[in-house]
C-alpha cells in the first residue's frame, strides 16, 4: 500500500490542503462540508474520526447550561473554588466542559 498510494505524500497533501481552510470564514454549512470531505478521504486510509455531527446534535439540557453560566459567572468573579465544585457537578452528570475564548463549550462524555 505504502509504494502503490504513496500514503504519506497522500496524507502531506491532506494536511496541506487542511491548513489553507480558514475556519473563521466558513459558515456553519460551509464547515461541516469540509468537514465531512475530510472525513471521507480519511475513512477511505483506514482512519476514523469522531463523528461531530452527532455531537452537535446533542441537546443540553437546562440545568446543565445553567451550571456552565454559574461556572463561568464564578470563574470571572475569580471564584476558583465555586468553579471548580461547579466543573465537577457538571462532570458528575455526564458532561464535559471545555473553556473557549468565547467562554465555553457543553459535549456530553464519552
Amino acid at each position: 500500500m505504502l509504494d502503490d498510494l504513496n500514503t504519506p505524500d497522500a496524507l502531506g497533501q491532506i494536511f496541506t490542503a487542511m491548513k489553507s481552510i480558514k475556519p473563521a470564514d466558513l459558515s456553519p454549512e460551509e464547515a461541516l462540508r469540509e468537514w465531512r470531505g475530510l472525513h471521507f478521504v480519511l475513512e477511505a486510509l483506514g482512519l476514523e474520526l469522531p463523528d461531530l455531527e452527532a455531537e452537535a446534535s446533542t441537546e443540553v439540557p437546562e440545568e446543565i447550561s445553567s451550571l456552565a453560566a454559574a461556572r463561568l459567572a464564578a470563574k470571572q468573579a475569580k471564584d476558583w473554588g465555586e468553579a471548580d465544585r461547579l466543573r465537577d457537578a457538571i462532570g458528575e452528570a455526564g458532561w464535559e466542559i471545555k473553556d473557549t475564548k468565547e467562554g465555553y463549550e457543553l459535549c456530553p462524555k464519552s
